[in-house]
């Protein structure tokens, strides 16, 4: 296996300016090529912007596009965001008519894949507000969750992807209410139920 020691990354070419989109990178590694890989994506990237990929072997950046039905990415930049399962990144993206979707991205082959959402991440009604929307991952598995605020208090719903890629194994895990859940609180959820779990399953 090929092991770094340090590498000083290129520019990867867009020009600096004061109203630069925030990026998201993560690093993983290609066990298919021996290669490390880092992506990046425009935290809010549009259809003008473009995804790249660093191949540690080759030293350089490349683009490789955009999911073609990825109009919108919808990133929030957390420590866990592109979550890495089953050799692919996944992030949720948004398209042209503001339908939510789940983007994989293969870090081998390169080629771009869609996973369907919970049917529930979406569902927002009336007066509610939906305060964030991510994946990560929860166990080796691929977990999804949603904070929406309503005129009474705030919810917070996780679900898990049980069996990759199909749809109808999605299961809702929990479900929290009360008026002092705020915003960017999933990713905390998500590791004290991971944390809760393991410790189960020592005990």
């Amino acid at each position: 296996m090929y092991q770094p020691n340090q590498v000083q990354l290129p520019e990867h070419g867009y020009p600096y300016t004061t109203r630069a989109t925030p990026s998201t990178y993560r690093l993983a590694f290609d066990s298919i090529n021996d290669d490390y890989k880092i992506l990046k994506i425009d935290n809010k990237g549009s259809s003008t912007s473009f995804n790249k990929i660093f191949a540690l072997k080759s030293g350089c950046w490349r683009n490789i596009g955009n999911h073609c039905r990825g109009f919108v990415n919808n990133v929030c930049g957390e420590e866990d965001s592109l979550a890495f399962v089953r050799g692919a990144f996944h992030w949720i993206g948004k398209d042209n008519l503001s339908r939510h979707f789940m983007i994989s991205l293969n870090i081998s082959n390169e080629v771009y894949g869609e996973i369907s959402l919970p049917e529930g991440i979406c569902n927002i009604h009336g007066s509610q507000i939906c305060l964030e929307r991510d994946i990560s991952v929860l166990q080796g598995m691929l977990c999804a969750y949603r904070t929406h605020l309503s005129p009474r208090d705030c919810t917070f719903k996780l679900w898990v992807m049980k069996d990759y890629g199909v749809k109808e194994s999605w299961t809702e895990l929990f479900s929290i209410r009360g008026p002092e859940l705020y915003q960017n609180i999933g990713l905390q959820m998500v590791k004290c139920y991971s944390t809760s779990v393991c410790t189960k399953m020592r005990g």
